[in-house]
């Protein structure tokens, strides 16, 4: 199947959406989501096309990322553990065969960097829309509340560098307005919004340089 911008992709999704839904139904579960299909199986990287003011560009190995990869502090605590691989192998059962690599660490910014280069503005009502209208077509009818996950503004932009804004706290408030406009078109709809936001839990592995006090 082609990406999520492909033809038949759009054409299977709201089908995928009313068999997730069904299925959720089925189990009792009151809430319901879209399975999110809708990201094409990237919790953040839908938000990518949603939004305009981020240039991508050549990667500087003298300049270091902004900020660090997931459990940084475990990694300098742990070199071993993380350095044979078997963190990335999943939990439970053995080993997959040639999944874990010794020293295969996956690194966290193996995508070209990208930089904040204009005002952030969100660009994805009609995307946004559509999401709308397939959970609640999905849920119609049905004696259920229907819900949408939508990323949060530090995964969209805390690891970004701002060379617009002339603050970082200017920066991550526009990322932030950006990220609301979807919160409301999904709210205004009278779905319930998940904020889908991960870097709240782990800020201080990725900004190793804080400490706790």
């Amino acid at each position: 199947m082609e990406a999520a911008t492909g033809t038949e992709y759009h054409q299977r999704l709201p089908q995928a959406i009313q068999d997730v839904v069904d299925r959720q139904v089925l189990l009792g579960v009151d809430i319901v989501n879209d399975g999110e299909f809708a990201k094409a199986g990237s919790y953040g990287g839908y938000m990518v096309d949603r939004v305009t003011g981020y240039s991508t560009v050549p990667e500087d190995p003298a300049r270091p990322p902004k900020r660090a990869g997931t459990s940084e502090r475990d990694r300098r605590q742990f070199p071993g553990f993380y350095d044979s691989g078997l963190w990335f192998s999943g939990s439970g059962g053995p080993i997959r065969p040639g999944f874990a690599t010794r020293g295969g660490m996956r690194s966290p910014n193996q995508r070209a960097p990208r930089v904040c280069t204009s005002a952030v503005t969100y660009s994805g009502q009609t995307a946004v829309q559509a999401d709308v209208d397939h959970i609640k077509a999905a849920i119609h009818g049905r004696d259920v509340e229907g819900y949408i996950a939508a990323l949060g503004p530090l995964s969209l932009g805390a690891g970004v560098r701002n060379e617009h804004y002339s603050s970082e706290e200017e920066y991550m408030m526009a990322v932030a307005e950006a990220c609301r406009e979807e919160y409301k078109t999904i709210t205004d709809a009278g779905l319930i919004v998940q904020v889908d936001e991960p870097g709240v839990l782990h800020v201080l592995d990725l900004l190793s340089r804080l400490e706790c006090q």
